[in-house]
């Protein structure tokens, strides 16, 4: 009885050890970071030559052109990764962060080539009137909150208070060489903020 036992406790164990393993989020799933501050979404990523950064067009900060205004290129052999995201407050004590600390945007492409730097985010309150909030920017240098046509986009204060209800949605964009998306292989996105990663496919 003792040897069968055993074998059952091994047999669990390496079953939940396999489940472990392969544990990976996909879009759509919630996250939570390691500290169990923010609750984060994962809406939709996709591949795009050129970026809306007109912040009067409804499609702002997408690749749809609804009034002619100010595009932002990825540069030569480049394309840009878009991503859309929601997250709400969830700790129990006051934070304030730097949007880098927290959600500076990392893909990783055959599971070793890391893309996490040449990237810009736009945030705002998921209500209506709500305007949309400049994060930071290092694509070239080209996004600031001087830049015509951006002037809606200012710094955002990231001081975050228990109970606030209040959920955001974040744009954002990182220009990586145009091989990741025309050779396909696995795909990986995090953010410091959802805690893991999340498959593409």
């Amino acid at each position: 009885m003792k040897k069968i036992l055993c074998l059952l406790l091994t047999f669990v164990l390496s079953l939940s050890l396999c489940a472990c393993g392969n544990s990976s989020s996909k879009i759509g799933d919630t996250t939570v970071d390691s500290n169990k501050n923010f609750e984060v979404k994962l809406l939709s990523t996709e591949f795009i030559e050129q970026v809306n950064v007109d912040p009067d067009d409804p499609d702002f900060f997408t690749s749809n052109f609804s009034i002619t205004g100010n595009t932002l290129f990825p540069g030569e052999g480049h394309i840009f990764f878009l991503y859309t995201y929601e997250y709400k407050f969830v700790g129990k004590m006051e934070v304030t962060d730097t949007f880098r600390d927290y959600a500076q945007p990392t893909l990783i492409y055959d599971k070793e080539y890391t893309f996490s730097e040449n990237y810009c985010s736009v945030r705002k309150e998921n209500k209506e009137g709500s305007k949309w909030y400049y994060l930071t920017s290092d694509v070239y240098g080209q996004l600031s909150g001087s830049k015509p046509g951006m002037k809606k986009i200012v710094f955002c204060n990231n001081t975050y208070r228990p109970l606030d209800d209040t959920t955001y949605q974040v744009r954002g964009i990182i220009s990586v060489p145009e091989k990741v998306k025309n050779e396909p292989k696995s795909l990986e996105f995090s953010l410091a903020q959802m805690g893991e990663k999340y498959v593409i496919e």
